[in-house]
């Protein structure tokens, strides 16, 4: 019986990792909510009614293990899904994720973070106009 090779040992590391990763509820949860829209992570917190610490935890694993990617904007940086092209098994995973509703109250609070969104951004435009 021959040892597997350095690059399946990593193959397989790599896949613990990210099967790891998707295997709490509250990262599949985060998972969920970046379906259809990227937040930051003071965001993620509100909506998860969590400490910034803790959801950055999260986040930094779901980074790693290539569920999530980030997108900086100014001194912000938002998180998003990652979709490797050939990850059946991450398709197939976020596929069925949304097929699963949201808790209301996460969902009320995704609605609370877009109209704080709105909000900021109108009061950008109407200082800029008055300028």
């Amino acid at each position: 019986m021959t040892s597997p090779s350095t690059s399946d040992h990593h193959t397989i590391e790599s896949l613990a990792a990210f099967c790891k990763a998707a295997g709490d509820p509250l990262r599949l949860g985060i998972l969920r909510a970046l379906s259809k829209n990227s937040f930051g992570v003071l965001e993620l917190a509100h909506i998860f009614d969590m400490g910034q610490s803790g959801i950055s935890h999260h986040l930094k694993v779901l980074t790693q293990a290539g569920w999530v990617a980030t997108r900086r904007e100014g001194n912000a940086v938002f998180y998003r899904r990652s979709l490797a092209p050939d990850s059946g098994l991450q398709q197939a995973l976020l596929s069925q994720l949304d097929t699963l509703p949201l808790p209301s109250e996460v969902e009320a609070r995704i609605i609370e973070v877009h109209h704080e969104r709105a909000s900021a951004s109108q009061a950008f435009f109407q200082r800029s106009a008055q300028d």
